[in-house]
């Protein structure tokens, strides 16, 4: 799975193999998408580290085969 860091609504790619996750949630109104304050987080350090805090996240509560992470304004 490939992770979208955002901290805004986007529109979502139709692609399958793409979730968003909501950085820095800690603290902030749920978007809708996977947050990363549940679980192992750090989230509330998101001013220090911005979207590793989605990686670390993914890092620590996923099981995926692959893992990958992106921002909502740049793909790969």
């Amino acid at each position: 799975m490939v992770y979208i860091a955002t901290h805004k609504k986007f529109i979502v790619p139709l692609e399958s193999g793409y979730k968003p996750i909501q950085v820095g949630a800690s603290g902030k109104k749920n978007l809708g998408y996977l947050l990363d304050n549940t679980g192992e987080n750090i989230s509330e350090k998101n001013k220090n580290y911005c979207e590793l805090t989605g990686a670390y996240w993914v890092w620590k509560n996923v099981n995926d085969d692959y893992k990958g992470l992106v921002h909502y304004r740049r793909y790969f």
